[in-house]
């Protein structure tokens, strides 16, 4: 019979990350009873302690003892300073569920039966494009101990994750100043602010085709890895469809207007790319297709693939069939324009920068 209170004491003694922990009057030849149990109660375990490095040795008190007492030498994994940073799988969450708030460059998680689990991990893959900025690819390994499985997520990223910090800090001041220079703002119509956001990156950014078509294997880091950051734009006025599109989102989410990263393929006489990305921004309760890096390299802006629901887009974009539908049809540029014919005095006069309100040449198909 396991001795629990072996158990409870060693399992605190991990906890507490101690090196050397007594077990007293145990059963004889009972320590990998008492392990397994601790195994059971907490799975963590398992990744948390270097299981090669576990050592035990027993002594008795007289040689008719039943009993021993155990010296249990413990080194644990440097990967971890608690516990709680590995992730216990209990069945009852999705893989985005499980990873959303743990992001960061490697991801441990032990449980059983993980199948479901695995089965999400290209979900989380998609999911990750779209809302984490500077996030590349992800990856896997899986082992086993007895009954449980462990895996070993690995979340690569273009920039390393220490100066990405620091760099999306840059980012949040330098569109606080963007936008502060678009005076008055605050005073124009939404669908305007959209076309502002959208104007000024196309007229602030080429557009990086080496980046673009990059492809990088597991563990490979980018040539080019400012260039999927909205730091690209801003920094370097050179960026792939990933990083245009996070700063368009970025002046949008300044400006309180709600848009989402969409993740998909293009396919026209000018481009083709199997990893492409733009934007899908709502307005009045429907949502609306602008994708700022198609032509962007043209003098002035390209308006084809501004504000256009998904009838028009889907002749020369394809996308993952999780994102809203666009049927926004009302607020594209030939709406923009009649408003800028009334209103652009005003405008111009209100301190909004005529290179945004009024770029030349203004290109369509």
């Amino acid at each position: 019979m396991v001795n629990e209170a072996a158990v409870r004491k060693l399992k605190d003694s991990i906890y507490s990350r101690q090196r050397t922990v007594s077990l007293e009057h145990c059963a004889v030849g009972s320590f990998d009873n008492i392990f397994d149990a601790v195994v059971d109660e907490d799975p963590r375990i398992i990744i948390f302690v270097e299981l090669e490095k576990l050592q035990c040795n027993y002594s008795k008190k007289s040689m008719l003892s039943i009993n021993e007492d155990y010296t249990v030498s413990i080194e644990y994994n440097p990967k971890f300073m608690k516990i709680d940073e590995i992730i216990l799988y209990d069945g009852r969450k999705t893989a985005i569920q499980l990873l959303d708030d743990r992001i960061k460059d490697e991801i441990y998680i032990v449980g059983k039966n993980m199948d479901s689990l695995l089965n999400g991990m290209d979900e989380v893959y998609s999911r990750y494009l779209d809302s984490v900025e500077g996030f590349d690819q992800i990856y896997w390994e899986t082992m086993t101990y007895r009954e449980y499985t462990i895996l070993d997520v690995h979340v690569q990223f273009f920039v390393e994750q220490m100066p990405l910090q620091g760099i999306l800090k840059k980012t949040e001041y330098e569109i606080k100043r963007i936008i502060s220079e678009m005076r008055s703002i605050t005073r124009i119509p939404v669908f305007l602010k959209v076309f502002l956001a959208f104007s000024y990156v196309s007229q602030s950014c080429s557009f990086n085709k080496s980046a673009q078509q990059e492809k990088l294997g597991a563990g490979q880091r980018s040539n080019f890895p400012n260039a999927s950051i909205a730091y690209g734009v801003i920094n370097d006025h050179s960026a792939s469809s990933l990083g245009i599109a996070w700063m368009l989102k970025h002046l949008l989410d300044e400006m309180r207007i709600e848009s989402i990263i969409i993740s998909g393929k293009i396919e026209d006489s000018f481009l083709h790319s199997d990893n492409y990305h733009w934007n899908m921004v709502k307005l009045d309760g429907l949502y609306y297709h602008i994708d700022a890096s198609w032509n962007i390299d043209m003098d002035g802006i390209f308006v084809g693939g501004f504000m256009k629901d998904d009838g028009f887009m889907a002749y020369t974009h394809l996308w993952y069939d999780h994102y809203p539908n666009a049927k926004g049809r009302r607020f594209d540029y030939d709406y923009v324009e009649d408003y800028l014919v009334e209103n652009g005095e005003d405008l111009l006069d209100m301190g909004i920068p005529d290179h945004l309100l009024f770029p030349e040449p203004v290109n369509d198909f």
